[in-house]
């Protein structure tokens, strides 16, 4: 992504962040096929003018022309830069501090909980 302009792809949250870390603006799709949770995502690029949201891809070439427009691309990439995407970055601390925090949580009667016994539904492939 280092050497793009913009960024082609679907709505996913991993896209979408990892583009915006870059500083790109974006082209996605959403439609019928879209995943239910990944149309909220369009919303979001729509509303803050991250970049443009296409009914179909068979319409690249109007999303690629928004792109060539140095008044809209200078516009959309603005607004990517204003934004600063911290998610990537907070994530593995979040998930640390949940695993060190439900790794060994002492009960009440001095016994220090194993994560299996905490977590009986995480499977350890035994």
């Amino acid at each position: 992504m280092k050497l793009a302009d913009y960024f082609i792809g679907k709505p996913g949250p991993g896209s979408i962040s990892e583009a915006l870390v870059m500083g790109l603006p974006l082209i996605v799709e959403r439609n019928a096929w879209t995943m239910v949770q990944e149309r909220f995502n369009t919303d979001w690029i729509a509303q803050n003018k991250f970049g443009v949201v296409l009914p179909s891809f068979r319409e690249i070439s109007g999303a690629i022309s928004t792109m060539l427009d140095r008044e809209q691309y200078s516009s959309l990439r603005a607004s990517v830069k204003a934004y600063d995407n911290r998610a990537v970055f907070e994530i593995p601390e979040i998930l640390e501090a949940l695993i060190t925090q439900h790794r060994a949580p002492i009960w009440s009667f001095g016994r220090t909980a194993t994560t299996r016994q905490f977590a009986p539904e995480i499977h350890y492939g035994i």
